[in-house]
């Protein structure tokens, strides 16, 4: 039954983030950013993520000061912040990229960018090597897809790359 429940509020809760993405797409922006995390597991807000989230937007807007934040919030997925403004599409992702990297936590960052058209810019366009997995070097999605590493595993690596934002 809880599994039911949260399945069902983490598909409305990617409905919800599509309509306010798209919302904020309408107005054509130069380019939007989509700033959430990537927790694996049910707990999408384990101890250490909003200080995290709260860290990377900081470092994003002081970095681009141009950007103005249009909306932020949290559901069932976690935090998340719409930003946009007059920034190049491509440096704003070279910069994201490079605070996804900055450090281990970092990575569990998930910063989409868009052009004004509401093209993703993603790390291919910038010829950048796909994000790694959180477990072994190979390429993430690859690890999701194919369901390489337990869930636990996930979990409690997660949890010990939240600890230095934890309370």
């Amino acid at each position: 039954m809880w599994y039911t429940k949260l399945k069902t509020e983490i598909l409305a809760a990617r409905d919800g983030r599509q309509q306010a993405l798209n919302e904020v797409l309408a107005r054509g922006e130069e380019v939007t950013l989509f700033l959430s995390l990537g927790i694996p597991g049910g707990n999408k807000r384990p101890p250490g993520t909003q200080r995290l989230f709260h860290w990377a937007r900081q470092s994003l807007m002081a970095a681009y000061p141009q950007l103005r934040e249009l909306r932020i919030g949290g559901d069932a997925l976690g935090p998340y912040s719409l930003l946009a403004g007059p920034v190049e599409p491509h440096e704003l992702k070279r910069g994201c990229v490079e605070l996804e990297s900055s450090f281990a936590t970092s990575r569990l960052l998930d910063a989409d960018v868009y052009t004004a058209n509401g093209d993703a810019v993603d790390r291919e366009a910038l010829q950048l090597g796909q994000r790694s997995c959180l477990i072994c070097e190979a390429p993430a999605k690859e690890c999701i897809r194919l369901s390489r590493h337990p869930h636990a595993e996930l979990v409690k690596k997660t949890d010990e790359l939240l600890r230095y934002f934890s309370d």
